[in-house]
């Protein structure tokens, strides 16, 4: 009797431990997941940023245009 408790205690303890290694591994992923997702937001806000410069740079390109035909005239 006692070597059968004994046989479900170890069987408790496997199961305790394969279940501690899948949370880790869960974890894991869910770490590179929050840090891959951190990156791309971080790059969409680049490309915002990036884009309002070239919007900006384009108005005074034009402005520049039109003050140096508004001299020829």
């Amino acid at each position: 009797m006692a070597v059968a408790e004994q046989t479900q205690e170890l069987h408790r303890i496997q199961k305790l431990m394969q279940n501690r290694q899948e949370v880790a591994e869960q974890t894991g992923a869910q770490q590179h997941q929050k840090h891959h997702l951190q990156q791309t937001m971080l790059t969409l806000h680049q490309k915002g940023k990036n884009r309002r410069l070239m919007h900006r740079y384009q108005e005074e390109e034009e402005q520049i245009k039109e003050s140096a035909l508004q001299c020829l005239h």
